[in-house]
């Protein structure tokens, strides 16, 4: 879980300079979310599966493994895969 949220502030401090970079066009988010973005959604999806399935113990008696799986499996994927290219970064 500490790995995760290391991820993520690195994730986080990497893009906070997407919005400065926004008047150059469009081109420049397109190559940062192929480059950069995708690749993390990806090793989220992994991250994400893996305390899912640890979980399990623990969702299952509480009724809580739907949500607990659109938190950690479907939202990211819908954000590596589904998402336009260049758009919703953050």
């Amino acid at each position: 879980m500490r790995k995760l949220a290391i991820l993520i502030m690195i994730f986080c401090f990497i893009f906070s300079t997407i919005p400065a970079m926004a008047n150059e066009g469009e081109s420049d988010l397109i190559i940062w979310d192929l480059l950069l973005a995708r690749p993390i959604g990806l090793i989220g999806i992994g991250i994400g599966t893996s305390v899912f399935l640890i979980s399990l113990p623990f969702t299952l008696p509480s009724k809580s493994v739907k949500s607990a799986g659109k938190k950690l499996v479907i939202d990211p994927f819908n954000y590596t895969f589904k998402r336009k290219l260049g758009h919703e970064l953050l």
